[in-house]
């Protein structure tokens, strides 16, 4: 049997990341720890990355270096199976060094 792949929308990442809403926290935690382990399958697409780093940084007021830190912890889940992944990983590395 497929494992089902998702396609991540930036609600959920804002739930998970920030963890500010409680009960949606906990819903979501188990798919990602299965996601960290790559027992879970799920896209994040790059419109959904930007969105969310837009978000974080304005709305939230993260500082931008630990947006694109979290944002490409989250890429190197074992279960994020993005096409550009690699290209994705790479761009939040740079903006990191600089």
């Amino acid at each position: 049997m497929d494992t089902v792949v998702i396609f991540l929308d930036t609600n959920v990442i804002f739930r998970y990341l920030l963890a500010d809403v409680e009960d949606q926290y906990k819903e979501i935690l188990p798919f990602f720890e299965e996601l960290k382990k790559g027992s879970q399958r799920a896209v994040i697409l790059p419109e959904v990355l930007l969105e969310t780093f837009y978000v974080l940084t304005k709305v939230y007021d993260v500082p931008a270096q630990k947006a694109a830190e979290v944002l490409k912890d989250l890429l190197l889940y074992k279960g994020v199976i993005n096409r550009d992944k690699d290209l994705l990983i790479e761009a939040f590395g740079m903006f990191l060094e600089t």
